[in-house]
This record gives C-alpha cells, sequence and structure tokens, in this order.
C-alpha cells in the first residue's frame, strides 16, 4: 500500500442545459423583456425558428400570431413580425404592413427573419429558411416608441402565438442575406457583438417535464435583458419548455460545482486556481467559439492509496462492485468529511479472451453448425470454448437475414400512370404487380393498387355590352376571345373550363348641322331613337344615322346596336328662325371674340342691329337715327357658345370664347 499527495478533481454537480424551445399555448403565453426595442426609423433584424400547424389567415378563420413586437399601438409606432396572411410572415406598423407568401404553419421548424433597413430602396425583406420571400416597401414612415419587447403577443394584449419559438434573435443592424444563411443552422459562436441587442436560445428547463420555478429566460446578448415567462403551464408537452429546432453548436456555458484536491486547472483559459470561490471562466470550447463556465470551486487536500491487479477477460473490483472488462486505472473514493481523504487507485490489467467473428448472409433463416441451433432473426450469436490458457476463447456468429417481402401501394393518379418500375404506363385501374431481386439474392414483390380519375372539359358561349369579371378564375373579359382556366374536380384531377366570350361594346354620339338642321348619330348600322333633353320624352325611331330636325329645341339619340344602348350627348339647335345668307356686306372681327365685337359696313349705313343665339333668344338690340358705319359692341355679357348678329336685314354668325 502505498499513499501519496496528488491532485484530482471531483465534479459533485455540473449540468449545462440541451438545445430546447419554448412552446405558446396561443391563449395568453408570453414573454415579456425589460428593453424597449430598436426606436425610431433604426435598422433592426429579428431572427427565430418557428414550428407551429395553427391557422393564421383571417380569411380562412385564423387569427394574426405575433412572434415579437414592441412599440405603441398607434399609427408608425409599432414594430410587429408576425403570422397572418397565407399563414406567411408580416413586418407591419400598425397602419401598414408588408406581406409573405410563403405558408409556415405546416407543422415544421422554419427558420424565420425579417430586415428592416432603411437606408435600401426596398426597405423590408422577409426571409424563410435564408430564401428571400418577399422585398417592399411600407406605405407609411417607420417610427417606433419606446415599450418593452414582448414574445408571442402585441403590444396591445391581442393576438397570442400558438407553437414554439427558438433561437430568437434581435440586431440593431440589417443583415445581409449571406449573413442570415450563414448562421440560422446554428447557435452564435461570439456573444460580444455590440449590435446583438436580444439573444435567446431558450435551452432552459426539461422538455416536457415539470419545470416548475424555471421562469427566466437568459440573454446572452452584451445586454443581458433575461426575459420572463408569463402564464405558462410549465408542464407537459404545451405551455413549457419542449424540444428544440437541431442547430449546430456555436458558444457553450454551463453551471459546475467542483471540488479539487490541491488546486484547480481551468481547461478554458488555463488559470490555476488555489481557493475555493465563486469564478466565472471565459473562453474558447473546442470549435473556437465563446465557453462560459459558471465555476463553485471548493479546495480541499486528498490522499491516494494505490492497488494493482490482473484477471481474465474482465475483473470485478470488490471495493466498489464494478465489473471491468479493459486494462485501466480505476479510482474510488471513501468519502471523508473533507471530501478528499483517501482515493483508492485499481492499476488493472486484463488478457482478453480470444475469439474469433463469423459473417453469414441468409435469405429467411440459417442454420449455425458450430451449435446447430436455427436463426431467423438477424443478430449476432455466439459460443465459448475453453482454450489451454484458461481464458475462454469466442467464436461469434455476426449473421443478417434478409426476409423475402412483399410490398402493397395504394396509388391515386390522373388519366394515367406511370410506374418506373415495370417500366409501363398504365391507361386502366386495376392491381398491377412486379417481381424485384435485391443484391443479397432474396425476391421481392411489389403489389400496385391502382385507381385512376379523369380530367374534364366544358365549353360555354357568353356575350355582352360590359366587361365581366370571371370571379372563380381571377380573369377580367374585356375584349371579344376565348378564356381558359384550369380547376381541379372531386377527384383531384384537372377540369378545364373555356368561354367563347363576343364582346360588344357601344358609344353613342351626334353632330348637328345648325343650317341644315340636319341631325347625324354614330355609331351607322343601329337603330336611332330621337328623345328631347327637355321632357326626356321620346320623338320618332328610324333606322338611318341621318334626321332632319323638325324644330328648334334641345335633342339627343338613343343608339340600339346588337342589343347594347347607349345614349348620346344633348346638342341644342335653334337656327330654324335664321335667316341663312351666304354672301353678306358686313364685316364682324375678331371671330371668335371675347369682350367686345367690331362691326363693319361694306356698303350703306348701319340703322339696327340685334343679336340672339341658336334657339332664338335676344340678348343685344340697338336702333341708330344717324348713319353709322362702324360700331364696336361689349360681348362680356355673353357667355360662350355661337350667336348670330342681324343687321339691315342680314345675318352673320360668330363665336364668344
Amino acid at each position: 500500500m502505498k499513499s501519496i499527495l496528488f491532485i484530482t478533481i471531483i465534479f459533485l454537480f455540473s449540468f449545462s442545459f440541451g438545445q430546447n424551445a419554448i412552446q405558446l399555448d396561443g391563449v395568453n403565453d408570453i414573454v415579456t423583456v425589460n428593453y424597449p426595442g430598436i426606436l425610431g426609423d433604426n435598422a433592426r433584424t429579428i431572427e427565430a425558428w418557428i414550428k407551429t400547424s395553427a391557422n393564421y389567415n383571417p380569411n380562412t378563420g385564423g387569427v394574426q400570431g405575433v412572434i415579437s413586437d414592441w412599440g405603441t399601438f398607434t399609427n408608425s409606432n409599432r414594430s410587429t413580425f408576425n403570422v397572418l396572411f397565407n399563414n406567411a410572415i408580416r413586418f407591419e406598423v400598425n397602419g401598414n404592413g408588408v406581406n409573405g407568401t410563403i405558408p409556415v404553419n405546416d407543422g415544421n421548424w422554419h427558420h424565420v427573419a425579417m430586415v428592416y433597413d432603411p437606408l435600401a430602396t426596398l426597405k423590408v425583406s422577409l426571409y424563410v429558411d435564408g430564401v428571400l420571400d418577399i422585398a417592399g416597401n411600407l406605405t407609411i414612415p417607420v417610427n417606433t416608441l419606446s415599450s418593452y419587447v414582448r414574445i408571442g403577443q402585441r403590444v396591445d394584449g391581442l393576438h397570442f402565438f400558438n407553437g414554439k419559438i427558438d433561437e430568437y434573435r434581435l440586431w440593431s443592424v440589417a443583415l445581409t442575406q449571406a449573413q442570415i444563411i450563414a448562421n440560422k443552422d446554428k447557435e452564435l459562436c461570439h456573444l460580444n457583438d455590440p449590435n446583438l441587442k436580444l439573444y435567446y436560445t431558450f435551452n432552459q428547463g426539461l422538455s416536457s417535464a415539470t419545470n416548475t420555478g424555471q421562469t427566466t429566460v437568459h440573454d446572452w446578448s452584451p445586454n443581458q435583458k433575461d426575459g420572463t415567462l408569463t402564464n405558462f403551464q410549465l408542464s407537459g408537452s404545451t405551455s413549457n419548455w419542449v424540444t428544440g429546432q437541431v442547430l449546430n453548436p456555436g458558444f457553450s456555458s454551463s453551471n459546475s460545482i467542483v471540488s479539487s484536491c490541491g488546486v484547480y486547472t481551468s481547461n478554458l483559459d488555463n488559470q490555476v486556481y488555489s481557493t475555493s470561490g465563486m469564478y466565472t471562466i471565459n473562453g474558447l470550447n473546442q470549435a473556437g467559439c465563446d465557453s462560459i463556465q459558471t465555476l463553485n470551486l471548493t479546495v480541499v487536500p486528498t490522499a491516494l492509496t494505490s492497488f494493482t491487479a490482473s484477471s481474465c477477460g474482465a475483473y470485478v473490483w470488490a471495493q466498489t462492485g464494478q465489473n471491468y472488462t479493459s486494462s485501466g486505472i480505476y479510482f474510488d473514493t471513501l468519502i471523508a468529511q473533507n471530501g478528499c481523504d483517501s482515493i483508492l487507485k485499481l492499476d488493472l490489467t486484463i488478457t482478453p479472451n480470444s475469439s474469433s467473428v463469423i459473417h453469414v448472409f441468409s435469405c429467411e433463416a440459417y442454420t449455425w453448425t458450430q451449435t446447430g441451433y436455427t436463426y431467423n432473426d438477424s443478430g449476432t450469436y455466439s459460443d465459448t470454448l475453453s482454450s489451454i490458457s484458461g481464458c475462454d476463447s469466442v467464436i461469434v456468429l455476426m449473421l443478417t437475414v434478409y426476409p423475402q417481402t412483399s410490398t402493397e401501394l395504394t396509388v391515386n393518379s390522373c388519366n394515367s400512370y406511370f410506374w418506373s418500375l415495370t417500366n409501363v404506363n398504365y391507361t386502366n385501374s386495376g392491381d398491377y404487380s412486379v417481381v424485384l431481386s435485391s443484391v443479397n439474392g432474396c425476391d421481392s414483390t411489389v403489389i400496385v393498387h391502382l385507381n385512376l380519375n379523369q380530367s374534364d372539359t366544358t365549353n360555354q358561349l357568353l356575350a355582352s355590352c360590359f366587361p365581366i369579371t370571371w370571379q372563380e378564375a381571377g380573369i377580367v373579359m374585356d375584349h371579344s376571345g376565348v378564356f381558359t382556366h384550369t380547376f381541379s374536380n372531386v377527384n383531384g384531377c384537372d377540369s378545364i373550363v373555356s368561354i367563347d366570350f363576343i364582346f360588344n361594346s357601344l358609344s353613342a354620339s351626334v353632330t348637328l348641322d345648325q343650317f341644315t338642321g340636319v341631325l347625324s348619330a354614330t355609331p351607322i348600322g343601329a337603330i336611332y331613337t330621337l328623345i328631347s333633353c327637355e321632357n326626356n320624352t321620346e320623338l320618332v325611331t328610324w333606322n338611318s344615322p341621318n334626321f332632319d330636325l323638325p324644330s328648334n329645341g334641345v335633342y339627343a339619340v338613343v343608339v340600339n346596336q346588337s342589343g347594347c344602348v347607349d345614349t348620346s350627348d344633348c346638342v341644342s339647335f335653334g337656327s330654324a328662325q335664321v335667316l341663312d345668307l351666304t354672301e353678306h356686306s358686313v364685316v364682324v372681327s375678331p371671330n371668335p371674340c371675347q369682350d367686345a365685337l367690331l362691326i363693319q359696313l361694306l356698303s350703306g349705313d348701319l340703322k339696327e342691329f340685334r343679336v340672339f343665339d341658336a334657339k332664338g333668344v335676344l340678348y343685344i338690340q340697338q336702333v341708330f337715327h344717324s348713319a353709322v358705319k362702324d360700331l364696336s359692341i361689349s360681348t362680356s355679357e355673353l357667355i360662350s357658345g355661337i350667336y348670330f348678329l342681324q343687321i339691315n336685314g342680314e345675318v352673320v354668325r360668330f363665336v364668344k370664347e
């Protein structure tokens, strides 16, 4: 027996949590954080892994599920990252938002990220599993106000998230797509980035176990803003700590209670600790990432007693009752009050029993001549023989039994089905089979129960005077042509619907010759009805586009062509009482005029003039008792239109602008 003093490290208690997540029940579970978030119009990035199968689409009865939110519930003042329309992610600021297109509620883990860059052309980018879902802009400015961050609930206390959240990160910069892809599948390696404002790995608690009291979520960012679990049940698989997304390890952390005999050397910073106490040790783990150890160290003296032993095959140490099958150095500690009174050391040499291995592959069953047994299942079997050395000689049979299998498949297809195993395209429902020979030489039969359903085609004829929206197909039919859309019938096969659409558009108009009284309507080739615009009565119906007006008045034409009807604008006719002169001894200028009209007589003297409109309404009249050749009259009181000047029995037309 030999007793010496040496250094031994005894871990009484050491733990680091596994890759867990937090499960929110969608009713009232939230994580509150004493951190105001990214404020104003500053850049930001939110990342998280989520897993949910809830319906959040309001168009199908769902309700918004909020991943993260902060700010105030007024326009432009929120910063909300959620799942909403089409069950895709969305970023909104209260009053406007940018919607993604990729559904994320398929019950699988998805990495989601929102990036807001105020300096970019497209300021909002949404990513799903590292893929850019959409990039766009908000229609209102971003001005996020101070309000504590919450995870799983909107700032007004509504719209809880129903599902799992893991690896939540909040950055004060706009990450690039390359940066998101580089780090989405692993925990962060280094924790000293000043742009990392919140980082929750949720690697706490025991998955789906009783976790009463585990209500604090540790923040690994430089801010150290731990979150608080509110309203969680903390037991079972809902509203509790649960198994999270499997990520590549990054930084590591551990809490260790260590007793050391003599001194303790940390494998993180290589520092030697000779006194008991609480230490926080920072270093790098084997992957080169940050490693944080909280060490509760007790340094106590230790004594050692050594033993040597040798055995054939295995050895049971009476001191511990353990069965050792390999050579090595083993220890047992005799606990005293100081924890290091005596350590027993066993220096053990094991002489292994000899063995040989036989590999056998067989179809269905195998009879081993060594033992005479027939084996129906794959496995490792052995037979022990005694050798002259006194140590056993073991023969090991490693047996693989390949069964002759039969597999049945049910296949539903449309119109036909190509089976790659037979290289045949089947056009009829039925049962089909093929016998395959595997690489091990054992037959394998595959049977397919094939159900074929057929596609269908429907043709329709439709005519209209107006554009028609085909709601089911999302097509606007605003011109003649054949419109086609493919639906899915009750069997899941194509249902092709074609509409032969005839579009008849009509726009009625008229022109009027004020001197001839001829009214011309378009388009031609229609039925025309003259109406009075003064009392809205129908006067006459005819088939020609031209019509002689019977008297002064205000008229319009109703045009009916191929079942489409339109009414022209109203026109005024007042020339029936006006003289139609082809030559004048009177010149008026300017024509058109604005505020004044100059009258010049080429022959004779001006004795009287009158001004009236096309309806015969008299506006100006003057009689002269002495000879007048030229005269300027004011037209400022006249409204814009066509007027007629009657002088000495002649009528001259002019236009007031």
